[in-house]
C-alpha cells in the first residue's frame, strides 16, 4: 500500500509539472518579441509596399508596412492602431483602416501592418502616410522618430469649373448735341455770346428733323453696344457646361484586395482557439485534482 501511495504521488507530481511547463511556455511565447534584440534594439520600418515619392498609386491601395519587431500583439495593438494617419495635400485627415493579424495564429505576420483607406482617394492627388514615433513593439521598443511616406494617386485632377461672371453690357454714352445746331434762346458751347445774337433761327421743320436724327443716332449706338457684348456672354455659357462635364469625369474604381478580410477572419479564429486551449487546460487540471484526491481518500481507508 505504501508503494502504491508513493507511485500515485509521483504520477501526480509529474502531471503537475507537465501542466506548469505548458503554461510557462505559453507565457514565454506571449512575452517574447520573436525577432530578438529586446528593448536594446530600436523599432524600425523595414519595407513598404509603396515607396516614398511613388506615382500612379491606385485609388484604394492596400499599403503593407513591415517592421523589425512584433507590433500586433494584444498588449500593444490598441496603441499602435492610433499611430497611423493619412493626410491629403491640404493636411486634412483621410479615414483609414489599420489591419493587424493575430500573432498567435499567424506568427509570420506579427511584424506587419496593412493600411487601407475607407473610401477611394482623389485622382491625381498627393497623400502622406504618417507613422507616429509612439509606435511600440511588444518588447517595449519604439521608433523614436516620425516616419512619412508620400505618394501620388493615378489619374489627373478634375478641372475646376470657371465661375468668372460675364462682364455687364456697357451703357452707351448719349452723344452731346451739335453745338453748331443750337436752338434759339440757348448758349453755344464755344462762346459766351447769347445764341439769339449769333445763331440763326431754325424753322419748326428743321428742329423736328434734328430731333429725329439724334434719336436715330442714340438707338444705333445702343444696338452696337448690345452686339459687342453678346459674343462674350455666349462664350461664357458655352465654357461653363464644358468645364462642368470635365469636372464630373473620374478615374475607374480600383477594387481592393482581399487580404483585409482574411486578416480579420484569422484574428477571430485566433481568439476562439485561445479560449478553446484555456478550457482544455482547465479541464485537465480539474481531472488531475479529482483523481489525486480520490486515490488519496481510497488509500486512507
Amino acid at each position: 500500500m505504501l508503494v502504491n501511495l508513493k507511485k500515485t504521488r509521483l504520477i501526480s507530481l509529474l502531471f503537475f509539472f507537465l501542466i506548469v511547463g505548458l503554461l510557462t511556455g505559453q507565457i514565454a511565447s506571449a512575452e517574447g518579441d520573436g525577432t530578438g534584440g529586446g528593448k536594446s534594439e530600436p523599432l524600425s520600418l523595414v519595407s513598404s509596399s509603396i515607396q516614398n515619392g511613388a506615382t500612379g498609386v491606385p485609388l484604394k491601395p492596400e499599403i503593407k508596412l513591415t517592421f523589425s519587431k512584433n507590433i500586433v500583439n494584444m498588449t500593444v495593438s490598441d496603441n499602435n492602431r492610433k499611430c497611423f494617419s493619412l493626410l491629403s495635400e491640404t493636411g486634412a485627415a483621410t479615414p483609414i483602416k489599420v489591419i493587424f493579424v493575430d500573432d498567435q495564429i499567424n506568427p509570420e505576420g506579427r511584424d506587419d501592418a496593412v493600411i487601407v483607406p475607407n473610401d477611394n482617394l482623389s485622382p491625381g492627388t498627393t497623400y502622406t502616410l504618417v507613422i507616429s514615433s509612439a509606435l511600440k513593439s511588444k518588447s517595449g521598443a519604439t521608433t523614436g522618430k516620425e516616419t512619412k511616406i508620400t505618394f501620388t494617386t493615378e489619374g489627373s485632377k478634375p478641372a475646376a469649373a470657371n465661375t468668372t461672371p460675364a462682364s455687364p453690357a456697357q451703357t452707351p454714352a448719349t452723344p452731346a448735341p451739335d453745338s453748331s445746331k443750337a436752338t434759339p434762346g440757348t448758349t453755344s458751347t464755344t462762346g459766351s455770346v447769347p445764341a439769339n445774337n449769333t445763331a440763326k433761327t431754325a424753322s419748326p421743320d428743321g428742329q423736328q428733323q434734328q430731333e429725329q436724327q439724334q434719336s436715330t443716332e442714340t438707338q444705333a449706338a445702343t444696338d452696337t453696344a448690345a452686339v459687342e457684348t453678346q459674343p462674350v456672354s455666349a462664350d461664357m455659357e458655352e465654357k461653363e457646361p464644358a468645364n462642368e462635364e470635365k469636372a464630373e469625369k473620374h478615374e475607374p474604381y480600383t477594387a481592393a484586395k482581399s487580404s483585409a478580410s482574411t486578416a480579420e477572419k484569422q484574428q477571430s479564429d485566433g481568439t476562439n482557439s485561445l479560449w478553446l486551449m484555456t478550457g482544455i487546460v482547465l479541464l485537465i487540471v480539474i481531472s488531475a485534482g479529482t483523481i489525486y484526491f480520490y486515490r488519496k481518500k481510497k488509500l486512507a481507508k
